[in-house]
C-alpha cells in the first residue's frame, strides 16, 4: 500500500486527482450499500404494515359513499311514507265528501208531508 502512494506522489497531479475522486466515489458506494442494506429490510416491513392497515379501515370515499347511499334510501323511504299518508289522507277525505254529500241530498231530496 506504502508503495502505491508513493508511485502515485511522482504522477502527475491530473492523475493524482482522478485516483482520489475513484477511490471517494468506491467509499461513498460501499456507504451507500451499506445503509441501503440497513434501511431497506425496515422500510419493507413498514410498508407491509401500511398495506395490513389499509386493508382493514375502510377508504374515506367508501365511507362517504355508503353513508350518501343509506341517506339517500331513508329519504325515499320516508317520501313513499309521505306519499301514501298524503293518500290514504286524501281517499279517506274524499269519502267523507262523498258521504257528506250524499247524507245532505238524501236529506233534501225527501218529499215533505
Amino acid at each position: 500500500m506504502f508503495n502505491f502512494i508513493e508511485k502515485l506522489r511522482q504522477k502527475p497531479d491530473k492523475t493524482k486527482k482522478k485516483v482520489a475522486f475513484l477511490s471517494a466515489l468506491f467509499l461513498c458506494g460501499i456507504i451507500f450499500v451499506v445503509w441501503l442494506s440497513v434501511i431497506f429490510p425496515g422500510f419493507r416491513e413498514d410498508q407491509a404494515k401500511k398495506q395490513a392497515v389499509q386493508k382493514l379501515e375502510p377508504s374515506p370515499l367508501g365511507t362517504f359513499k355508503a353513508t350518501f347511499e343509506a341517506g339517500l334510501s331513508t329519504m325515499k323511504d320516508q317520501y313513499t311514507e309521505l306519499r301514501n299518508s298524503i293518500a290514504e289522507v286524501a281517499t279517506s277525505s274524499l269519502g267523507i265528501v262523498t258521504a257528506t254529500s250524499t247524507l245532505v241530498s238524501a236529506t233534501t231530496t225527501e218529499p215533505t208531508d
